[in-house]
């Protein structure tokens, strides 16, 4: 019996020893493949030579993973292959500059998918100190040193509680100041813009929808008008004896003089939340704070083309806007 056991335990010996020489084969780590298209926000047509920048978060397996650049083809293409389970990130330069980050998730299956990305717009003309204000930018074809600013404090701590309206004069040197006569605790969301001379204002004041018509007048200022609006408005534009008041999707149209309501313009993405509008003779310009955009729309509100804005190669929010009477626009941006 003893002996039997023994040669029981070689055969034992050997069989382990034999399986110890023989190489463990790992588990294979599922990868994916992914398949994507980058397009025009507004056109929809394919665009060349995007630079594309992948770079790994948390990964669901222990793998390394380098980031890596790719460009795409003609037809607008990429592709990325050996994508394990986990949280990737996709950015997208455009003329240079990083218009589009995507965070992407890859989960157990090969994914297509089609990126949408707008134009680079060069900001310019900025006014980078003024943070706290609402402001129009307004011309006096007549009174050539009357080009300037209007700004108004968004936050107040005067004693007697009143708006101040600051006008700077020939080019941003001199400066005049008025105190609106409104008893306002807290501002909120205001803004203004003139009207048919330098000397008029329209000033919006959402606490509680109020639209107000100021002038000044050899030194003074007063209340033409005072409408409550249905709903408060996210800023107010003067064209051509027409307010433009925007409200997240909306413009809402009104005549400047008796203040009536005239029609409601749609905005063609109902997911904006516009928070600044201006015009010219042949476009709209609109920002939207959700999206960091600058959009250009005709004259019904259509997108035509999509912006997103930087300023010293650094992306920007727009929060307000305004034009002055050779088209150039002025921002007040928000890093």
């Amino acid at each position: 019996m003893k002996k039997y056991l023994f040669i029981l335990s070689v055969y034992l010996f050997i069989a382990c020893w034999d399986r110890q020489e023989n190489d463990i084969t790992a588990p294979e780590i599922p990868n994916y493949t992914l398949s994507a298209t980058v397009v025009d926000i507004d056109l929809n047509e394919p665009l060349a030579a995007i630079s594309v920048i992948i770079t790994a978060g948390q990964l669901s397996y222990p793998v390394a993973f380098n980031s890596d650049t790719l460009i795409t083809n003609d037809q607008g293409q990429f592709f990325i292959e050996n994508l394990v389970i986990g949280n990737y990130e996709l950015t997208f330069h455009r003329d240079g500059q990083p218009v589009l980050i995507y965070r992407y998730f890859q989960g157990y299956e090969d994914k297509d998918i089609t990126f949408n990305l707008p134009s680079v717009y060069d900001i310019e003309n900025v006014l980078e100190n003024y943070n706290n204000i609402k402001f129009t930018v307004f011309d006096d074809p007549v009174k050539e040193q009357m080009n300037g600013l209007a700004l108004i404090e968004t936050q107040n701590d005067s004693e007697d509680n009143m708006l101040q309206l600051d006008l700077i004069f020939a080019h941003w040197t001199e400066t005049d100041s008025w105190k609106i006569p409104l008893k306002i605790n807290d501002i909120g969301l205001v803004n203004l813009c003139y009207g048919s001379n330098a000397m008029n204002f329209f000033l919006m004041y959402s606490a509680d929808s109020s639209l107000f018509n100021f002038i000044l007048d050899d030194g003074m200022i007063y209340t033409a008008h005072h409408k409550k609006l249905s709903f408060p408005g996210l800023d107010v534009y003067w064209w051509d004896h027409r307010l433009y008041l925007a409200s997240k999707g909306l413009i809402s149209i009104y005549t400047d003089e008796s203040m009536e309501w005239q029609q409601e313009l749609f905005f063609t993405n109902p997911e904006a939340w516009l928070t600044s509008i201006c015009r010219d003779s042949s476009y709209f310009w609109i920002s939207d704070i959700n999206d960091q955009f600058l959009y250009q729309c005709d004259l019904d509100l259509n997108i035509l083309k999509t912006y997103a804005p930087f300023f010293k190669n650094q992306r920007m929010t727009i929060t307000d806007m305004a034009m002055d009477s050779k088209s150039n626009i002025w921002f007040v941006i928000r890093k």
